[in-house]
């Protein structure tokens, strides 16, 4: 456990949001295919930045692939600096389900840089399956290393869908990789050799076939991953799959809060010693009687939950864990002594550049000063689940003072968003 200790902080600060409220993306640029929303249930919801507005997509016995896709609009490599994803609140163990992202130039996802896969770092809750077992076989041999089309055992082409990622193995332990086009019947398109793998014949009649770049959370809850995309990445595609049990099929209709996706920031320095915390209770009020006796009221005591508490992962637990959470947590945190280069932009006075990689760009601008909340991290190093990251919004208008030649110094006020 790390009792909120402070390190070297981080954050991890939603782009999606940013670009949609500064222009560059509307909220038709998100759009979700394969599986449906329940009734009464909208996949814009799920990027409103409120983990306890669970949305629900109808799932339960389904071999269905969902497929959401996001343009960002943002079409040059080098301003494209997303590297974070965050599912918070989410039922996708227990809903039998798995998850990937892929990034692409082209919108329909065909036409990925075959030598980069965008691989999940596990940070939270998000432990990458290398391979997860199709249960299913080569229907047909493969006698060419150049041909685009693989057969599956017969009635099985219904469980792979486009932009799947597959590893074929021989029993000797040959194996090749293949990024999956088109599907039609139990034949499969495919880009062969994907991923830099080498192309092979298959001729045993017994190759097993494989998904691949999958995470498949351990826990309900919540789920964090980084990852590292420097081309081919104007479009986000999250696609969530059955995890491979026996019927191919989600367990249960699938549950989300909130999906982020953009930046990570870790901060120039730890906080001076001084740190001010205290837990607030804002929707409470008193009154005091002409006796002299004192009436309270509260409109609430402590933020709604997540599928499960905020930041509460479980293997087995399926409602909110009856924990005596109360009062919103602020703090009073002061930097000093930050370099210029981490402080500014080298591009804007104000304001937020994609690419910039600095203080302001990414904890004032990219938030709007606090419009949108953002997930603090206490020390950079530490991951545990429960207590080593806060669900907040900035709370200030920073004022930084050059305090030496070139270096400047802050204070923030970060309160806990319900």
């Amino acid at each position: 456990m790390s009792y909120q200790r402070f390190g070297t902080p981080k954050i991890y600060v939603d782009n999606l949001n940013w670009l949609m409220s500064s222009g560059h993306m509307s909220t038709s640029d998100i759009t979700i295919s394969g599986l449906s929303m329940a009734s009464g249930y909208s996949a814009i919801e799920m990027f409103d930045m409120s983990p306890s507005n669970l949305q629900i997509i109808s799932a339960n016995g389904l071999t269905t692939q969902l497929d959401l896709r996001i343009n960002t609009r943002v079409t040059t490599n080098s301003e494209q600096d997303s590297n974070f994803i965050a599912i918070l609140g989410h039922n996708l163990h227990s809903a039998g389900a798995k998850f990937s992202l892929q990034l692409d130039d082209d919108s329909t996802i065909a036409s990925p840089n075959t030598n980069q896969v965008t691989t999940l770092t596990n940070v939270v809750n998000a432990s990458a399956s290398a391979t997860v077992n199709t249960g299913t076989t080569l229907g047909a041999t493969i006698t060419s290393t150049s041909a685009t089309t693989i057969t599956v055992q017969s009635s099985h082409g219904s469980r792979f869908s486009r932009g799947d990622i597959l590893m074929i193995e021989t029993s000797e332990g040959n194996e090749e990789t293949v990024f999956v086009t088109g599907v039609s019947s139990d034949n499969l398109t495919v880009i062969r050799g994907f991923n830099g793998s080498t192309a092979r014949t298959f001729t045993d009649g017994n190759e097993e076939i494989f998904f691949k770049h999958y995470t498949k959370p351990a826990e309900d809850g919540w789920s964090l991953a980084t990852f590292t995309q420097t081309s081919d990445n104007q479009y986000i595609r999250l696609v969530i799959d059955p995890d491979g049990n026996n019927t191919d099929t989600y367990s249960s209709d699938i549950q989300i809060g909130a999906i982020l996706i953009g930046e990570t920031y870790s901060f120039p320095r730890s906080p001076e010693l001084e740190i001010t915390k205290q837990f607030t209770f804002d929707g409470l009020t008193k009154q005091t009687s002409v006796g002299g006796q004192t009436y309270a009221n509260a409109t609430y005591t402590k933020g709604a939950n997540w599928f499960l508490e905020p930041f509460f992962n479980s293997s087995t637990a399926t409602t909110p864990d009856n924990r005596f959470r109360s009062g919103r947590i602020a703090m009073d945190l002061s930097f000093n002594y930050m370099a210029d280069t981490d402080v500014y932009s080298s591009v804007l006075n104000s304001g937020a550049s994609v690419s910039s990689n600095s203080f302001i760009n990414n904890l004032i601008s990219k938030t709007n000063g606090g419009m949108f909340p953002m997930l603090f991290q206490y020390d950079d190093t530490v991951t545990t689940d429960e207590d080593a990251f806060l669900w907040c919004r900035l709370n200030n208008e920073p004022q930084f003072t050059q305090v030496a030649n070139r270096v400047w110094s802050t204070k923030l006020n970060l309160v806990e968003e319900f």
